[in-house]
């Protein structure tokens, strides 16, 4: 057992019969070693006939790797190829749902440029594209009430324009009646 430190402990546990597995183990740090014992008992289990001892070399980082590299190149192949299925499949329908919101608001500005200024597009999403939709929205609305006004504005001045013309045309037919009516009188007063 000098041989071996870190070995006795585990060894007296084990041959006094413990069965407690935290304490039929334990570490060889000079040597990079672990230990572990475990009891060997007759087929009735009543008797201890010895102790079997297993040493194996402890893990390192570097050992780890080097023992799992030629894994972990294949392992990491076939991760990066279901992750970028995975993320094929994510783009296609993150995309999708993309151009749906582009193609409705495409259409929505299509309508507005022959004049519909009523449609409007429905984006509840708080995003960038649903807030820039939100506000195209509002700007047709608001579009839409200049274009009212200018109507209506146009609408009067029409109207404003045609009295003035009807008051000129009243105006000139007055005057062509006085002018009708003083030559009947002068015509009148000389017979």
């Amino acid at each position: 057992m000098q041989s071996f430190p870190g070995l006795e402990e585990p060894l007296t546990a084990a041959l006094a019969g413990v069965d407690d597995s935290d304490r039929l183990h334990g570490s060889m740090d000079a040597e990079n070693k672990i230990a572990s014992v475990v009891p060997i008992r007759d087929a009735a289990g009543e008797r201890l006939l010895g102790a079997l001892v297993l040493i194996a070399l402890a893990p390192t980082p570097a050992s780890v790797i080097f023992e799992l590299a030629p894994i972990d190149g294949v392992g990491l192949l076939v991760l990066a190829a279901v992750a970028g299925l995975a993320g094929a499949a994510f783009g296609m329908m993150a995309a999708r749902g993309l151009v749906n919101r582009l193609e409705r608001l495409s259409n929505a500005t299509l309508a507005w440029r022959g004049g519909e200024l009523d449609v409007r597009v429905s984006d509840p999403s708080g995003d960038e594209l649903g807030q820039f939709t939100g506000r195209l929205n509002h700007m047709a609305e608001e579009l839409r009430a200049l274009f009212e006004m200018r109507r209506d504005l146009a609408i009067v001045n029409e109207r404003n324009r045609l009295a003035r013309d009807l008051h000129d045309s009243v105006k000139q037919q007055a005057f062509a009646a006085n002018a009708q009516l003083g030559a009947a009188r002068a015509v009148g007063r000389r017979t």
